[in-house]
């Protein structure tokens, strides 16, 4: 199996995840549109605020709900978290759904070092959590640029590299050497 064929999965797969998950799916939003919720609030670090992201333009678009992106460090450093009233909570670990002995597809992480939002342990934990639990034989790897912050200003030269790595593993991965 390639990238590029298991990009052309993703529509059957998802017909299935909703094919199995629908009643579920359906019980939580009955649970939800029977509270007064009044905006979601996504308790996420690292890269599984990018889900917060996503899910900011599709709850507010199909139910009109602004999403909030939490700031942890008000729970555990300075211990003052926000007033929750009338919100929906959702919490997002990416490392905690993924699940052994399932054949992931090819990975590249990448992080920055000096990133100001992402602890570099965090991309570390996910990259060796994929790597302990996947069947599959592809790469699980973990890019490195120890100059580089969260992506926003960067030199030209340092893109230009990050960017021939992401072209270059995904040449690789889709047989084109």
């Amino acid at each position: 199996m390639t990238l590029h064929s298991e990009i052309f999965e993703q529509p059957e797969r998802l017909a299935s995840l909703l094919d199995h998950q629908k009643q579920a799916v359906l019980e939580i939003a009955k649970a939800i549109q029977s509270r007064n919720v009044q905006y979601a609030f996504l308790a996420a670090r690292g890269t599984s605020d990018n889900a917060g992201r996503y899910a900011n333009y599709l709850w507010g678009a199909h139910n009109g709900i602004p999403l909030a992106l939490a700031t942890p460090s008000l729970f555990t450093y300075y211990q003052t978290p926000p007033r929750l009233n009338n919100a929906l909570v959702v919490g997002v670990s990416q490392s905690a759904q993924v699940k052994d002995g399932l054949a992931y597809p090819a990975v590249l992480i990448a992080h920055g070092i000096n990133d100001q939002r992402v602890a570099p342990w965090m991309s570390a934990k996910m990259t060796a959590r994929l790597q302990a639990a996947t069947s599959s034989n592809k790469p699980i790897l973990l890019r490195i640029d120890y100059d580089a912050g969260h992506g926003v200003g960067l030199t030209r030269q340092q893109r230009n590299r990050e960017v021939a790595d992401i072209f270059a593993f995904l040449f690789q991965q889709l047989g084109n050497r």
